[in-house]
């Protein structure tokens, strides 16, 4: 028991569970240990998860800023009038934003059964 003390200690430590100071018995100790560490296991998942997501979206706007910032360096290092610019840089935002949206259609389409994805596309076109 003594072993098994230290080691609940020890998860407890690691994990930043609260230890309480009273002895147990061993069965308790043991479902305390596994409770921790699956507690623990479960938001590192749940973090984890949400960190990938922010950081894809930050990929997506990283990439589109680079494409614009390029393409506005190529329009000012020809001299290319501001409104055509400005045409350029609305096209630009037209097409990333539907971009979005035509990836979050082709996910719901995916969703759907062969059948009803060809009665969509029938409809559509």
């Amino acid at each position: 028991t003594q072993y098994l003390a230290a080691f609940h200690f020890a998860v407890a430590l690691l994990t930043g569970a609260d230890l309480p100071v009273t002895a147990g018995p061993w069965a308790e100790r043991i479902f305390t240990i596994i409770m921790t560490l699956v507690g623990f296991l479960v938001c590192s998942t749940i973090i984890s998860q949400i960190v990938v997501v922010m950081d894809r979206i930050n990929q997506d706007r990283s990439e589109y800023l680079e494409e614009t910032r390029a393409i506005r360096d190529f329009m000012v290092s020809r001299g290319m009038p501001l409104r055509l610019q400005t045409k350029v840089k609305r096209y630009l935002e037209y097409q990333y934003k539907s971009r979005k949206i035509v990836h979050q259609n082709h996910e719901v389409m995916m969703k759907l059964s062969p059948f009803l994805r060809q009665e969509i596309q029938e409809f559509m076109n």
